[in-house]
């Protein structure tokens, strides 16, 4: 990373303190008033279960409003044991309601994955992120495959689409704060910024492969913990 960019990444924190404590009071009453809307609902009806859905999704953005204050300044994530199998499991759930019938969302996952020492908010961020990259890039429709395995480093997570693809200035730019292809439709380009701060943050790697009119490939390797922690077995 730059000193340009770093700098610009300190200035995306600042801002982001500036927002983060109003965004804060507006998810609390977000939870308050589902506690209280629980509480009034019979166990036995169906909406209980939706509503439950909304609390955790809440409950999520409250953690990801934290992750949002440390963006651009040196911060140090939750790492725990992660099962990333959970992690996708519960990223698929939320995915299918997020994709458009056009698009074939697809996932496999090694059901032995070895865990890795990682923010388990945090990387639900990185792959909710390059999922939303994938489905705006694939405005008539397209497959979305999500892929894990044990690799020999670490575990290595694809996230494959088949949409319009990237040149290669863009390819290059794509870790940049503010870029975006996607001005008119609303895009901050702090997406993938924030994605390549939570990777670092991570110790892992992540490469792209794309091309015009030939989809994206992004490919995240996380380092075990022997190799992160030389002392751990």
């Amino acid at each position: 990373m730059t000193i340009d960019q770093q700098q610009r990444l300190e200035l995306v924190g600042q801002m982001a303190s500036g927002i983060a404590h109003d965004l804060n009071n507006q998810m609390m009453l977000i939870l308050n008033h589902l506690d209280f809307a629980l509480r009034q609902i019979p166990a036995h009806q169906p909406v209980r279960g939706d509503l439950h859905d909304v609390r955790k999704a809440a409950e999520r953005c409250t953690e990801m409003i934290g992750s949002l204050l440390s963006f651009g300044r040196p911060s140090a994530p939750r790492m725990e044991a992660t099962d990333l199998t959970v992690v996708l499991a519960e990223s698929a759930r939320l995915l299918r309601r997020l994709m458009p019938g056009r698009i074939d969302l697809q996932f496999t996952i090694d059901p032995d994955l070895i865990p890795v020492p990682a923010d388990e908010t945090q990387v639900q961020q990185v792959v909710l992120n390059l999922a939303v990259n994938a489905r705006d890039a694939m405005p008539e429709g397209g497959v979305l495959h999500i892929a894990a395995h044990n690799g020999v480093g670490g575990i290595v997570l694809t996230v494959k689409d088949t949409g319009i693809g990237m040149s290669a200035d863009v390819l290059r730019r794509i870790r940049e704060p503010y870029f975006t292809t996607r001005q008119m439709t609303g895009g901050t380009g702090l997406g993938l910024a924030m994605v390549a701060k939570i990777l670092a943050d991570h110790e892992a790697t992540m490469s792209v492969e794309s091309q015009p009119g030939q989809g994206t490939c992004f490919r995240i390797e996380f380092p075990h913990a022997s190799l992160r922690y030389p002392r751990m077995e």
